[in-house]
Order: structure tokens, then C-alpha cells, then sequence
């Protein structure tokens, strides 16, 4: 595998702070962001100001979603489901056993970001990930065929998207693994989570996402790119 790398060390926490990327290389990119929970809405908030385009659905009517999030988010779009599936790259922050809700022919062509995750102690036993030797984004990828499936942005808490947000090139700047088995959908979804205020860091195909799945010492730590880089490449010669 090759992983890319900025920084080096382990992170700190800090105040929230604008991102690297500019409104002039993201453009009029869309973001649809599917569920209004904690994660949903912390990236939702960190993305105002960055050139994004965002837009949040729930599986309330998208007049009602509106309301809600009126006052904590101005400037963000309450959409349909529909709408948010026809997005440049559709964030899905919804329960990982509800993945099969997503549907294929809809995001056929459209970049998805997987942060959903499996806690076994949490979620109790579920044999269709516990028994597949497969990442879950690969499991998630198999039912998206013709999606462009990138794995980050899940080994973060709603919190920390605000509190350990840096600009680009700050010593000591977090990092974020991503993982995909689409280089061009990587590079994309790279370039959103520096705006977001983050190294990326590449981790591989997707068969490589188990490694800063939950339980993981990845999962569970804060790194810098060089930090995770290391981390990444010995977990991968391990496995």
C-alpha cells in the first residue's frame, strides 16, 4: 500500500479554525449529508464558510428538517432524501444497520462516504459483519455497486470535528485516514477533509479500512500524518 503523509507526532486539541482548501478549488461542490446527528451535524457546521455546497437530509420531510436546524445551522439546505443522493459526495452519517437503505441505483456514479461504524458491544452481534472477513466498507461498497465508496471521517468524535480542526500546514495538525478503491474519489474526498480542517492520509483499498475501525489503536487515538502514516503501515505488515 501507499500512504501519504504531511506531518509528523501524535495531535493536540484546540479551537476550532478554518481548513486549507479555498471556495476557489472546491467550487460549487455539493455536499449532502444524510442524518442530523451528532456527527451529521458537526460536519455539517464545520463545513459552512469552506466553498462547500451543504445540504442535510433526514427521514423527516425536508420542511420539517428545515426547522430544525434553522438555528444552529443558517446557510445549510434541509433537502430530501432524494436530493442529497444527487450530490457531488454524499456523507452517510446514518447507523451502520441501516446501510441497505442507501440506495444503489440512486448513487450510482456519486462519491459516498462511509462513516458508519460496528461496536459490537454496542450494537450486539451481527453476523452479516461479524462473520464477513471483509471491511464493512467493503461490505457497504458490494451493496453500492457503482458508487464510488470512500471509508473516513469514523474514527472522530462529533466533537473533536470542531475542537482538533486546524488550517493547513499548523504543526501538529490531526489526521484522518481514508481508504477507497477509487483513487480519483480519494483525491476528492482528500481535498474535503482538509477543508474540514484535517491531513488526510491515504490508507489503501478499502480491505485496509479494518484498520482504524473501532477497537483499534488507531480508532482510538489522535495522530498526526506521520504519526498515522506509521501506524497505518505497521498494522497492514501485522495483518
Amino acid at each position: 500500500m501507499t500512504v501519504g503523509d504531511t506531518n509528523s507526532g501524535q495531535a493536540s486539541t484546540g479551537q476550532a479554525s478554518t481548513g486549507g482548501t479555498t471556495t476557489g478549488e472546491v467550487g460549487n461542490t455539493t455536499v449532502g449529508i444524510l442524518g442530523a446527528g451528532h456527527l451529521g451535524m458537526a460536519l455539517a457546521s464545520r463545513l459552512l464558510g469552506t466553498g462547500y455546497a451543504v445540504r442535510l437530509a433526514t427521514r423527516r420531510p425536508a420542511r420539517v428538517t428545515a426547522e430544525q436546524i434553522a438555528p444552529y445551522l443558517p446557510g445549510v439546505a434541509a433537502v430530501s432524501r432524494a436530493e442529497a443522493y444527487d450530490s457531488d459526495i454524499v456523507i452517510a452519517a446514518i447507523p451502520l444497520r441501516r446501510y441497505r437503505s442507501l440506495p444503489a441505483a440512486a448513487l450510482r456514479g456519486h462519491i459516498v462516504v462511509d462513516v458508519m461504524n460496528h461496536f459490537p458491544l454496542v450494537d450486539g452481534p451481527i453476523p452479516e459483519f461479524d462473520e464477513d472477513p471483509r471491511s464493512t466498507s467493503e461490505i457497504v461498497q458490494a451493496h453500492l455497486a457503482g458508487a464510488y465508496v470512500v471509508r473516513t471521517l469514523n474514527h472522530i468524535g462529533a466533537r473533536e470535528i470542531g475542537t482538533d480542526s486546524r488550517p493547513s500546514g499548523e504543526e501538529g495538525r490531526r489526521a484522518l485516514a481514508i481508504a477507497s478503491d477509487h483513487p480519483a474519489a480519494a483525491a476528492r474526498v482528500s481535498m474535503l477533509v482538509d477543508a474540514l480542517g484535517f491531513d488526510p492520509v491515504d490508507a489503501g483499498p478499502l480491505a485496509n479500512a479494518w484498520a482504524f475501525a473501532p477497537g483499534t489503536l488507531i480508532f482510538h487515538g489522535r495522530w498526526t500524518a506521520e504519526g498515522l502514516r506509521l501506524a497505518l503501515a505497521k498494522a497492514v505488515v501485522r495483518a
